[in-house]
């Protein structure tokens, strides 16, 4: 794991969204790595349910339902897309892009998946037992109280949360498998000797009023001045985007309450100069920034609210999953598990019912061996006898 170790365990149980139970995408993974070599694409899971049982495929002998595959297509919070290469999505920009496969063969690779991940468990003698999906549902409501009520009201029962987070587990034991285990003392120390990645930055809410003409200045003093709320000014004269709907309220395009935005340490422009140095409730000077085609533009903020940067004190689960994020960053150096997953899936015995599903997998399949074929050709080439002219000499000769 590199980074922030707690960017894929404490933040991902402990944030708004009650929904982030996510498992790596094994048929995903190593089609990704075998042509492009990236990281694994992340997607929300489904278990069982009542509905039609008609049977759309069989992956080594387990039945996939169509209510299975329905509540797949209906839950999945994350999808494969192509960023389009005019204008491309920033991280955390919201725009439409194009899905790099159908939804509907999207959805019945994220069951195959798990199928494949729980017999590979299974396999290796590492599938999680009732006990542990019990205390892993444990630890995810003492992360997030709304664990389970939240993926609830998603559509979810609590058969499916708990397959979910028995796959999560299969797919956690195969990967630390062999590993040292490490403790909660060690995760205490980590913690003592990391501290920045366990600080809640400063943060800032505020407003702004944009003006292009300097003239409006004293307009918008003298109603501000008058007792009118700094929104309703905001949305009257400020050119800013979505001022008018949003009552100026920063970043624009959120929404007309202002989200919080990091401060940084140290001002690096005339902006963030102005943000550190208007208390909370107040109102800054004007100040110019480069507006549009070299001209000037004239701002003006209402900081509603700062927090000063913190070091968080970890709870209990917290340090649990910080431990584990310690053993998952070592094993991840060790352990292989694209080709443990190609392996399985090239002797699995899949069978799909529904045409158009059927023929969208083959396609898949087919890329993956001949792309496995290659890797293997490559490693044989790379590991075979020595062609120079001095190792075929006999001795002596």
């Amino acid at each position: 794991m590199q980074g922030c170790i707690l960017t894929r365990s404490v933040m991902e149980t402990t944030g708004g969204n009650p929904l982030n139970m996510t498992t790596v995408s094994r048929v995903y993974n190593v089609l990704i790595a075998l042509l492009a070599g990236s990281a694994a694409l992340l997607s929300l899971g489904c278990g069982g349910g009542s509905g039609d049982d008609t049977v759309i495929a069989v992956v080594n002998g387990e039945k996939v339902t169509k209510n299975q595959y329905l509540k797949k297509l209906e839950t999945m919070s994350s999808v494969r897309a192509v960023n389009p290469p005019q204008n491309p999505l920033q991280p955390g920009q919201i725009g439409e892009v194009q899905v790099a496969e159908p939804l509907s063969a999207q959805a019945l690779t994220g069951i195959i998946d798990e199928i494949l991940t729980l017999q590979t468990a299974k396999d290796e003698g590492l599938l999680p037992s009732k006990e542990e999906v019990d205390r892993e549902q444990a630890l995810m409501e003492q992360l997030n109280p709304n664990y389970v009520k939240g993926l609830k009201s998603m559509g979810f029962t609590l058969e499916d949360i708990r397959r979910q987070l028995m796959v999560r587990l299969a797919e956690r034991n195969l990967l630390v498998r062999g590993i040292p285990k490490k403790t909660l003392a060690d995760a205490k120390r980590y913690i003592a000797e990391h501290p920045d990645e366990f600080t809640v930055p400063a943060q800032v809410r505020l407003r702004w009023i944009v003006l292009d003409d300097p003239n409006l200045r004293d307009d918008v003093d003298r109603e501000l001045g008058s007792g009118i709320t700094f929104g309703a000014v905001a949305g009257k004269y400020s050119t800013a985007a979505n001022a008018r709907a949003e009552n100026g309220a920063f970043p624009p395009g959120r929404g007309p309450q202002p989200t919080p935005q990091p401060m940084p340490d140290k001002a690096t422009n005339p902006f963030w100069e102005a943000v550190l140095k208007t208390p909370k409730g107040r109102v800054s000077h004007w100040f110019e920034l480069p507006g549009a085609g070299g001209k000037k533009s004239y701002v003006k903020l209402l900081v509603e609210d700062k927090t000063e940067k913190t070091v968080r004190k970890l709870s209990a689960a917290e340090e649990e999953m910080v431990r584990r994020a310690l053993e998952e960053r070592e094993a991840r150096d060790v352990n292989d598990l694209t080709d443990l997953y190609l392996k399985k899936l090239l002797n699995a015995k899949i069978e799909i019912n529904v045409p158009y599903l059927k023929a969208t997998w083959e396609q898949q399949l087919a890329l993956i061996k001949d792309r496995a074929a290659r890797m293997e050709e490559r490693v044989g080439s790379a590991s075979g006898p020595s062609t120079s002219g001095a190792d075929d000499k006999p001795n002596g000769k």
